[in-house]
């Protein structure tokens, strides 16, 4: 899962490295026609492989919002896979032209753009559809699960706004899973990607749910080279663009409505400027 040992790993890392600035990235990509993706496989249904025949190919919301964007801009996608402690580096170096699906942190801003924010996830909470918990207050007194080392803090958040419930530490979501379905915890807490993919491998999942409360939130962003102004500006307006003409909203149900096995509340609008 994306969550686990990256962001720490990242976060001791990079800062080791020497600062590298990326060249013009939009004079690279005119003269290509090609605009590297670099993703992470894979959490479902953002970013994952489907079988088509002999070949895999990538599918889920990140790539599909990925791909419109860079035909909005008039090129061609070239998706590369990569080993997340290598994505913001190379990023950084203008190797990579786009990332989608990146928690826009302010400590990564020391090394890379992002463009706007295109979907809010974070801390979330897992529940089972009749178990007594649909609101964020409901976990009061609660037994709730928690893995460990996988969230930075949440378990202390919890903590914190709930002193009344017990948290249950756990070695990863799919042990939260069962614990939950077996009446074990009320409740699993975890980012909400990795919450999703374990989700969505579940094949009793239609008996989950997703609180549309967050605990935390986190802005998802595309990762883009730093120092391209233009090459950002193009992104942005991209984006706004498949926001305003409705383009997102499809792709938003086609992956989180009703064919998901429950639904995810929007709640939030991509942010759009003025013209």
């Amino acid at each position: 899962m994306r969550a686990k040992v990256f962001f720490a790993f990242c976060i001791a890392s990079f800062f080791c490295l020497p600062v590298v600035h990326a060249g013009d990235v939009l004079k690279d990509v005119s003269y290509t026609g090609e605009v590297i993706i670099g993703v992470s496989c894979c959490d479902r249904p953002f970013i994952f492989e489907e079988i088509n025949g002999e070949t895999r190919e990538l599918s889920g919301f990140d790539i599909d919002i990925t791909r419109a964007v860079v035909k909005r801009l008039g090129y061609e996608p070239k998706f590369v896979t990569i080993d997340e402690p290598e994505l913001i580096p190379l990023v950084a170096e203008g190797q990579i032209h786009l990332a989608p699906g990146m928690v826009h942190r302010r400590h990564w801003e020391k090394a890379i753009d992002f463009s706007v924010t295109y979907l809010e996830g974070g801390i979330r909470v897992l529940a089972l559809k009749g178990g007594g918990v649909t609101k964020l207050k409901d976990l009061r007194f609660k037994k709730i699960a928690v893995p460990k080392g996988e969230i930075g803090d949440a378990g202390d958040a919890i903590s914190s706004m709930f002193p009344e419930a017990e948290v249950v530490s756990i070695s990863d979501i799919p042990e939260g899973i069962s614990l939950l379905k077996d009446r074990e915890v009320r409740a699993v807490i975890g980012e909400m990607r990795a919450l999703l993919d374990a989700a969505t491998g579940d094949e009793k999942s239609k008996s989950l749910i997703l609180l549309s409360e967050p605990i935390v939130t986190y802005p998802y962003a595309m990762g883009l080279p730093p120092k391209n102004s233009s090459w950002k500006e193009l992104v942005d307006f991209a984006l706004m663009d498949i926001y305003i003409s409705g383009e997102f909203s499809e792709m938003y149900q086609r992956w989180f409505g009703g064919s998901f096995p429950f639904t995810v509340e929007k709640g939030f609008a991509v942010e759009v400027w003025p013209e």
